[in-house]
């Protein structure tokens, strides 16, 4: 299980997302890779502000999908508004598009009352609910999934992914205990050495995950998530040779993997080597809809010397930001800190956004973003806020440390 940024991240985990995908198929609910229209909510300043433009197969579903909302309870068709509802998933975890993720809400929230709602749609919703960072509201819908349904497995996994990412840990564990008693005793495993790792006992917790790597029969997709997990830990721990070796191990088995990427080149960024993040994203992001690869690839750019081309990559993150206005994009505070630090350089909006951000989600990408943030707007209250975090919850993290050091300075 990964702690996974909804992306605004931060968004959903692919791992998570798969397990989704392979209930479908036990449903025998084909999934067919179509397009979305934009979801519900977009508000252009003006009727004709162009905010995206949307290809053949986006209006068709467009159509489409309208068609679903226009059926009352009378003519409703529960398997095929549910395929409309896995087609729009499947594009937005595919492409982690925001307006994907907004219309599969809408349609899930259109369900008709009288109409009970399969616990495979419940994950979904729930899914959705959290890429929109709303995480009681998640935890709220995983609620009512009951103990002997077959998704119970993937709700639990879901409630301990939602609970670390909340800093809910005491809720966290509980969730893990659950996938123990359920039979999942490695993934309960990788579950609870996160939870270690960030609450006083991260050596402890990297020492059983290098055990548990030792074993040539692990499947690679656990395998995966013990890599991941390790590499996040020794990275906070600065263990830099060991965590390149567990980052590029992890690529070999997930290429594609989107957290993967972005915290491996958080780390080379840290690091000082901007070609190997260059390298990295080169083939690996669109421009068009990854704002947050969109932010390493540019900043990638400026370490390197390419000012030009880091002036219309900028350009590109500037319009992507205010598309995300027009819309009505829900709760993207970590995108405005990062673009008002990394790339406008305003520190007041920076700091102002991440403390927004850290009121919502607290896993350690946040903490080290209201860091930053505090160190370039020089607010005292944002350190303060960190400090007590790292006192309360006894994580361990080297680098950030080093930022609340008296008279650091300001570090990007």
């Amino acid at each position: 299980m990964r702690i996974k940024r909804p992306l605004t991240d931060h968004p959903v985990v692919r791992r998570l997302i798969e397990c989704l995908l392979v209930l479908m198929a036990l449903l025998s609910l084909a999934i067919t890779p179509i397009s979305v229209n934009a979801a519900d909510g977009e508000r252009p300043a003006a009727p004709d502000t162009v905010v995206a433009t949307l290809s053949d197969s986006v209006v068709a579903l467009a159509a489409s999908v309208r068609q679903s909302e226009r059926l009352g309870e009378k003519n409703f068709d529960a398997g095929s508004y549910l395929q409309a509802v896995f087609n729009t998933y499947e594009l937005a975890t595919r492409n982690n598009d925001a307006r994907a993720y907004g219309h599969t809400l809408q349609l899930l929230q259109q369900w008709p009352s009288a109409q009970p709602m399969p616990d495979t749609a419940r994950l979904i919703k729930a899914a959705a609910l959290q890429h929109s960072h709303h995480f009681d509201a998640a935890a709220a819908e995983l609620a009512h999934i009951p103990a002997q349904s077959p998704a119970r497995h993937s709700a639990a996994q879901m409630l301990a992914q939602i609970s670390l990412t909340a800093g809910h840990y005491d809720a966290a564990i509980k969730a893990c205990d659950e996938l123990r008693d359920r039979g999942a005793a490695l993934l309960a495993l990788n579950c609870q050495t996160q939870i270690d790792g960030l609450t006083g006992d991260a050596n402890h917790a990297l020492t059983q995950l290098r055990t548990l790597l030792a074993q040539d029969s692990l499947a690679p997709a656990m395998r995966l998530e013990f890599l991941l997990t390790a590499a996040d830990i020794a990275n906070r721990l600065a263990m830099n040779e060991q965590a390149q070796q567990y980052y590029q191990a992890a690529l070999q088995l997930a290429p594609d993997n989107n957290y993967l990427i972005i915290s491996y080149s958080d780390w080379l960024m840290r690091e000082s080597n901007p070609g190997a993040v260059l390298a990295l994203l080169a083939d690996r992001f669109d421009p068009e809809s990854d704002f947050e690869q969109l932010i390493l690839y540019a900043l990638a750019l400026r370490e390197s010397g390419q000012q030009s081309a880091f002036d219309k990559y900028a350009q590109r993150l500037n319009t992507a930001l205010s598309a995300m206005h027009q819309r009505g994009d829900d709760r993207p505070h970590k995108l405005i800190a990062q673009h008002a630090l990394y790339i406008a350089n305003d520190y007041a909006l920076a700091v102002q956004a991440a403390k927004a951000n850290w009121q919502i989600q607290k896993e350690p990408s946040d903490l080290l973003l209201l860091v930053k943030a505090g160190n370039a707007a020089q607010d005292s209250a944002a350190l303060d806020i960190a400090r007590s975090w790292l006192a309360e919850t006894g994580t361990e993290y080297v680098y950030l440390q080093t930022l609340l050091e008296p008279k650091q300075g300001v570090s990007l």
